[in-house]
Order: structure tokens, then sequence, then C-alpha cells
């Protein structure tokens, strides 16, 4: 219902899509506020192939453990920080390793405030401890929300479709359709009403 443009049950029933002024076509770098799917049965059987793509069986597999390349990803680049291949750590490997996952899970400032509150050492309220412990977790955390805004987004596929561009325009083969994903081309391709530009 929510792709053909009827968004009543959003509200209720999905996490993604609010419904009212609060669309998720409103934070989407590929498509207009205005996107609708024509409501034919070859279109639903389509989006239902879409999303047993990224919801069926075997992909709720892969995904159980809440595993992806970025947070794997990220849990090495602590790790290195830990334990620097240059440096041999013999006597508090384990702990190492142990305090990156836990700064990884709960942030850095949240991580050694509850390190701190388990070894029973006493800070001030209010101190300047304490408030670059806040400050550490909160600039953490703006990180993590800059990086899921829409406009950190919008850079890097302006880069990706530029460098698209470049490479296809060597070929002379460019075309925009050419550079989105197969599933939304044949969506795009089939539906005319659709308006994919801003």
């Amino acid at each position: 219902m929510c792709y053909t443009g009827n968004h009543k049950l959003c509200r209720r029933h999905s996490f993604a899509c609010k419904g009212g002024k609060k669309l998720w076509l409103k934070n989407s770098s590929f498509l207009n506020s205005m996107f609708k799917i024509l409501n034919t049965i070859e279109n639903i059987n389509e989006i239902g192939k879409c999303i047993l793509y990224l919801l069926g069986p075997d992909a709720l597999n892969k995904t159980k453990l809440n595993l992806n390349t970025q947070k794997v990803e990220g849990l090495n680049r602590n790790l290195r920080r830990s334990l620097p291949k240059n440096v041999t750590v013999t006597k508090n490997f384990e702990g190492r390793v142990h305090a990156a996952v836990h700064s990884v899970n709960l942030g850095p400032g949240e991580s050694l405030m509850l390190i701190r509150e388990q070894l029973g050492a006493q800070v001030t309220a209010g101190s300047s401890v304490e408030q670059s412990l806040k400050s550490i977790q909160r600039t953490d955390k703006l990180q993590k929300e800059h990086k899921k805004s829409l406009k950190y987004k919008n850079h890097f596929i302006r880069e990706y479709l530029y460098k698209a561009y470049v490479i296809e325009k060597e070929t002379r083969n460019y075309e925009k359709k050419n550079v989105y994903p197969t599933p939304t081309r044949k969506l795009l391709e089939k539906n005319k009403n659709m308006v994919t530009g801003r």
C-alpha cells in the first residue's frame, strides 16, 4: 500500500514510514517525495520479489547475528587501535580485545563510565573528567547520526554517480538508468509516471 501512495496504515504498521508529513520518501536519496508505483498485479509481484530478496528466509539467516561489513570493519579498526600489529601484547591481550568490543557496542564515553563504575573509581559529579567522558560520547553519537543523514548519503551517491559517469563516458555508453540496481531499474522502466529526479 505504501509504495502505491496510500500511507493510511503506515503510522500503525510500518517501522520505516510514519505516514502523513513524515514519509520515508523525504529521506530517500534516489526517489522523489511524489514517488508512486501503479497498483497492478505485475508491480505488486515485483515488489514481493524485492521484499523476499531482502527479508526472505535466506536473507534473514544471513543477518540473524546482526553482523554486516560496516560493523565488522568498525570493530577491526578499534582492535587495531587497541592492539597495533607492531606491538606484541602478552599480559593483557584479552582485556584489550574486550575493551575494544565494549567500546564499539556502547560508545567510547559510555564504555569508560561503566568500566569506571565497575572498578569503583569515584568521579565527582560535574567534574571535568565526567564532562570529558560525556563529551566523547556525545561527539561519537553525533558523528554516527551525521553518517546516517541524507546530506552525507547524497554526498557519496553524487560521488558514485560521477565516477560511474566518468567510467562510462570513456566507453560512450553512459545512461543514468545503468547506474541503478537491477530491481530499481525494472520498476523505473515499468512506471512512466514515476519521477526520479529532484
